[in-house]
Parts: C-alpha cells; structure tokens; sequence
C-alpha cells in the first residue's frame, strides 16, 4: 500500500535514489518496481547497520514508525528523517506527525512524502485519487503465466471455467471467518454458481486452517502452491476474489480484480481508498474496531460470529 506514496516521490524528485527495507517474504511486491532504486532486506544481523551506513542516506522515511525502525535511523543519522509519532519517535526523529487510527494509511504515506517534498522547496498537495493505483510489476511476465497455468492443470482445475478464488486466512485469528463460515460460503457458491470453478488460495502458513475446510467439503485448493507474482496473475483472471482484511486482497486491487472484502476487527476506512470493483463487509460493534491479534471480550470475536455468510454471498453476486 505504500506504492503510491514510492511513486508520487519519484515523479517529483525523479534525479534521486530510492532505497525500500523491506521483510525478505514480501520482496517479490517491489523487486521489479520502476520506482524503487534498491531494495534493502531487513536482517537482524548486526553487521547490516555498517552496511547500510556506508549508504550515506540524506533522508529516511519511516511508513512504519516502530521501535527498531526507529533505532535504524539513529543508528544511520540521516539528514532529515520523517514518520508518524509512536514508540516516542518524535525524540529521536527530525519531523513526525501524529497518528490518526481514523486517517487512510496510504493518506498518511502521502503526508510524509508531502512533507519530504518540501525539503525540496515542492509545495504540492497531491491528489488523493492517486492513492487508489497500487502498483505491482512483473507478474504478467509470460514465464509467470505459463508457470501459473501448469499449476491449474496440475490441480485439475478447469481454466475454462471462470474462477471464483478465495483466500479464508489472514494474518490475525481475528480476522479469519470461522472454518464453519468459511464452509458455509464455499458450499452455497458451489450450489449457486455450478459453472464457476471455486479455488481456495493462502500461503504454507495457512494450509491447517484450509486443511480443516477441505475435511468438511471438496474444493480446489491452491494453498502454499504460488508465489505473489503467481497469485497475481491468476487474480487477473478471476471473476471475484473473496478475502479477509489481508495482503492478498491489494494484491487484487494491483491487478484490477473484482473483489469483496471482510472487515471485522479492522476499519476499511483505515486501508481505503478503494478502486471501482471492490466491495467491503463490515457489521462494527463498539468495540471495532480493536486491531487486536487476540479478542479480550467477553463474549469473544463477536464481531466475526454475528457475519451472516449469505450477505458476503450477496456481495460476490453482485460482482459477478
């Protein structure tokens, strides 16, 4: 979700270069993007902070203001630095602005690169209607569709059919519909959509939750079978992709799939802007929304229990 904010600061500052850290997992998202100078692997080996030093970084901007982040930066004394106010950042961080759990993310990757802008003498106020492009390159290589087409064939899926994909798992349990719900939704669409081919996707991670659904009803399952590229070349050709507030479900806005989305222990408002052809449910309780890894209610994950899984049916019709 930071793409939009990598390539605003290209185009106005196109003659420097852009440095990206980022987790080895998700290198696939930005190694090929035009706008990005290097990637950086995050390690927590020590001798990675000399390295980096040797970079010599005029500014450094922290979309994610945590803790080691932080002490990055002190460790690397950048000219400028520039974050959101968390951790105490603001005693160790030339410039932050305060945290809004109501602000979109990708309006706050702007304010920061509004903010750096300035350091350039650019007084601009940049469009909002560019933070609905995420941007996602190299997955529409012709050696990443003949791969992911093997990959069909080999799980007999029917690439004729069109292709209903869903991912039931995200990162927090308390995002995930239940195994019973996620069964619930497969099994209708089955009843409902005969001509549409429905395929469960997730990484490795997921394949005990997903192996729990496969128990109770047969469907064709991806889980663990495709990288990122992979899986956005086949959301290319998807009619609707279904997923919990969850990485795959940008991935779908990157390439222009039709996708729902289920919200319950996070807000849409935070992750928005949406492109035309995503839809949203969410049903907040008082308590939503929490953002919390573990529901501490007493009557708990309620606000996943009380999802009626004919109204996310409902919105996967209507895209269709």
């Amino acid at each position: 979700m930071t793409t939009p904010a990598i390539r605003m600061l290209k185009l106005f500052i196109p003659g420097n270069k852009i440095y990206c850290m980022i987790n080895s997992k998700y290198r696939e998202l930005l190694d090929e993007n035009v706008n990005i100078y290097k990637l950086i692997e995050k390690t927590k080996k020590i001798n990675m902070i000399e390295q980096l030093r040797k970079e010599h970084f005029d500014i450094i901007i922290l979309f994610r203001t945590t803790f080691n982040n932080v002490l990055l930066t002190i460790f690397l004394n950048p000219k400028y630095s520039v974050g959101l106010r968390e951790d105490f950042s603001n005693l160790f961080i030339k410039k932050t602005f305060r945290k809004d759990f109501a602000r979109p993310y990708r309006q706050e990757c702007l304010i920061l690169i509004e903010d750096v802008l300035k350091q350039f003498n650019i007084n601009y106020k940049i469009n909002s209607g560019e933070l609905k492009n995420l941007d996602f390159y190299g997955w529409d290589k012709t050696e990443i569709k003949n791969s992911v087409e093997r990959i069909l064939i080999e799980n007999d899926i029917d690439s004729n059919k069109p292709l209903i994909v869903i991912n039931p798992v995200s990162t927090r349990d308390t995002k995930n519909l239940t195994v019973g719900q996620s069964i619930t939704v497969i099994k209708i669409l089955q009843q409902r959509l005969k001509e549409y081919e429905i395929v469960l996707v997730g990484s490795e991670n997921n394949l005990s939750f997903t192996n729990y659904i496969l128990k109770d009803v047969f469907v064709k399952s991806l889980v663990g079978k495709l990288s990122l590229k992979q899986l956005a070349y086949l959301l290319s050709r998807t009619k609707v992709f279904v997923s919990p507030d969850t990485g795959p479900a940008f991935v779908a806005q990157a390439v222009k799939c039709n996708t729902v989305i289920i919200f319950t222990s996070t807000s849409p408002d935070k992750y928005a802007p949406y492109s035309d052809n995503v839809k949203y449910y969410y049903s907040p309780l008082i308590c939503s929304p929490c953002y919390k890894n573990f529901c501490k209610e007493k009557d708990k994950n309620r606000c996943i229990l009380q999802i009626e899984p004919e109204k996310i049916i409902d919105l996967i019709e209507e895209m269709l």
